[in-house]
C-alpha cells in the first residue's frame, strides 16, 4: 500500500481563524467597513474629521521622509486624494485647499530627498507660465491676493509636483492595485454618508438638477465626480490587475455598480459621465489585448443587464421618473455660456489675461451673472491670457508623451484612462479637486504591466 504523501511547499495553519484575520483580502475588506462608522462619526463629531486629517499628512510626510519605497508615499497620497472631500463634507475648520496642499506636501518632501540632476521640464513650464498674471493683482488687499492666488493656482502647482514626484517612480500591477484600493477606501466613508443622508431625510423632491438632499449635503458636482471616480478605479482593478476569483468579481462588479449609482442619484452628472468616458478609452487599447478582450465583453454584458432590468428600473421607481429626465437633459447647466464669456475676457486682455481669480468679476459683462470657472481650459485663457494657452498646450503635450512612452497596451489603456478623467474633469469642474492633479501624476509614472500577465 502507497503511504500518503503530504505537499511539504503548502503551509497548513493550525488557526484557519487566525490566518483569515492576517490575510491581506480581509484586512483590506476590515479596513473599508471601518470608514462607514468613521464618516458617520466624522459627520456628527467634526473635530474626528480634524484630527482624521491630520493624522493622515503626518503619517504622509513620515513616510515621505523616511523610507526610499516610493510606492509607500504613493498610497498615501492615494488616501489624501480619496479622503479630500469627506473631509469637506464633515468638518468647517480646515482649509479649503487641504487635499491640495497634503498632497503637495508628502510630495514635495519626497522630492527633496532625491533630488536628482535631470528633472522634467514641461511640468515646470506649465506652472511657470501661469506666474506673471499674478502681477496684475499684487494691488489688492493682503487677504484677498492670498485667496485668489490659493484657489486658482494651488490646483496647477499640485499637479506640477505630482508629475514631478511621478517621474522618479516605478509602479507594477500590484502597486497599481495597491494605489487605487487607497483611493477608494475613504470614498466608501462618503457613499456611507450619502445613504445615511437619503435614510434620514424627510422629503426629498426630486427635480431637474443637482441634489444637495442625495449628495449628503455637500455639493453635488464633488461628490458626484469622487464617486465616479471610485467606480472607475474598481473598474481598472478588475481588468488589468490580476486574476480573482468568482467572489472577489463579485464584489468588485458590486462595488462598481453601487459607487456608480450613488453617484447617478446625486443627479450631477459629472460623475457618471467623466467615468464613462475614461472607461471607454481605457476599452479602446485594452480591446486589442487577446487575454483582456473576453474579460471587458463579459463584464459589459453583464453591466448592461444588471444596470437594464434591476438597477435603472429601481432608480427610476425611487426618483419617479426624475433620473431619466436628468440624464436626457442635454444642455450644459451654463457651462457653455461661461465659456464663451472666458473667450470674449481673453480677446479683450490677449497678452496677461485678467489676473488669477478675476474673470469671475469679468464674465457678467458677457455671462447673465458672475460665476466661478467651471472650465479650467477657458480660465487659463481668460486669466492668464496667451501664457495661459501654451500653459493648455503642455498639458495635452504631458498627456500624449505619457501614453506614447508605456510599454505595453495594458500600461496604455491605464494612461488613457488616468488622463482621460483629469482632462475630463478639468473641462467640466476647473481644479475643484487635488484628484486630477494626482490621477495626472499618476499616469507620468513609469508603468509596468505586461499583456501577457
Amino acid at each position: 500500500m502507497q503511504p500518503f504523501l503530504v505537499n511539504q511547499n503548502r503551509r497548513i495553519s493550525d488557526n484557519p481563524i487566525r490566518e483569515l484575520v492576517h490575510s491581506y483580502g480581509s484586512r483590506t475588506g476590515a479596513l473599508f467597513l471601518a470608514h462607514i462608522p468613521l464618516a458617520l462619526l466624522m459627520l456628527n463629531y467634526p473635530f474626528i474629521a480634524i484630527f482624521h486629517a491630520l493624522f493622515t499628512l503626518a503619517v504622509g510626510i513620515i513616510t515621505a521622509s523616511s523610507t526610499r519605497r516610493l510606492e509607500r508615499t504613493v498610497y498615501v497620497a492615494a488616501y489624501i486624494t480619496g479622503a479630500e472631500v469627506l473631509w469637506r463634507m464633515t468638518q468647517q475648520w480646515l482649509f479649503w485647499e487641504y487635499g491640495k496642499y497634503a498632497v503637495t506636501a508628502v510630495f514635495f518632501v519626497s522630492i527633496l530627498r532625491m533630488l536628482r540632476r535631470k528633472e522634467q521640464l514641461l511640468p515646470f513650464l506649465y506652472f511657470l507660465l501661469l506666474i506673471p498674471s499674478t502681477a496684475l493683482i499684487l494691488g489688492h488687499n493682503l487677504d484677498a491676493l492670498r485667496q485668489d492666488i490659493s484657489f486658482n493656482l494651488s490646483g496647477p502647482f499640485s499637479l506640477m509636483i505630482s508629475c514631478l514626484f511621478f517621474s522618479r517612480v516605478n509602479l507594477t500591477k500590484e502597486n497599481i492595485r495597491r494605489t487605487l484600493i487607497a483611493l477608494v477606501m475613504p470614498i466608501t466613508g462618503i457613499a456611507a454618508i450619502v445613504i445615511y443622508k437619503i435614510l434620514t431625510a424627510q422629503v426629498i423632491l426630486f427635480q431637474s438638477s443637482s441634489m444637495m438632499e442625495t449628495s449628503g449635503g455637500f455639493g453635488p458636482n464633488q461628490v458626484s465626480a469622487i464617486l465616479g471616480l471610485a467606480a472607475l478605479s474598481i473598474y481598472l482593478i478588475y481588468l488589468l490587475c490580476g486574476k480573482f476569483n468568482l467572489r472577489q468579481r463579485v464584489l468588485m462588479i458590486a462595488g462598481i455598480i453601487y459607487f456608480a449609482s450613488q453617484s447617478a442619484l446625486t443627479f450631477s452628472r459629472t460623475g457618471v459621465a467623466i467615468a464613462s468616458a475614461s472607461a471607454l478609452l481605457a476599452f479602446l487599447f485594452l480591446i486589442r489585448n487577446t487575454q483582456t478582450r473576453l474579460k471587458i465583453i463579459l463584464t459589459v454584458a453583464i453591466f448592461a443587464f444588471i444596470a437594464n432590468y434591476y438597477i435603472f428600473p429601481r432608480l427610476q421607481l425611487f426618483t419617479g421618473g426624475a433620473i431619466l429626465m436628468r440624464f436626457t437633459d442635454t444642455s450644459s447647466t451654463g457651462r457653455a455660456d461661461i465659456f464663451k464669456a472666458d473667450l470674449e475676457i481673453w480677446k479683450n486682455h490677449l497678452i496677461f489675461g485678467v489676473g488669477p481669480g478675476q474673470a469671475r468679476f469679468h464674465r457678467s459683462k458677457y455671462y447673465k451673472k458672475k460665476a466661478a470657472a467651471h472650465t479650467e481650459f477657458s480660465r487659463l485663457v481668460a486669466e492668464h491670457g496667451v501664457y495661459g494657452f501654451v500653459a493648455f498646450l503642455l498639458l495635452l503635450t504631458m498627456g500624449f508623451n505619457y501614453l506614447r512612452n508605456a510599454n505595453s497596451l495594458k500600461s496604455k489603456g491605464l494612461i488613457a484612462s488616468l488622463t482621460g478623467w483629469s482632462y475630463l474633469f478639468l473641462l467640466g469642474s476647473a481644479m475643484r479637486l487635488v484628484a486630477p492633479s494626482f490621477l495626472f501624476g499618476l499616469a507620468s509614472a513609469r508603468i509596468f504591466i505586461e499583456d501577457n500577465e
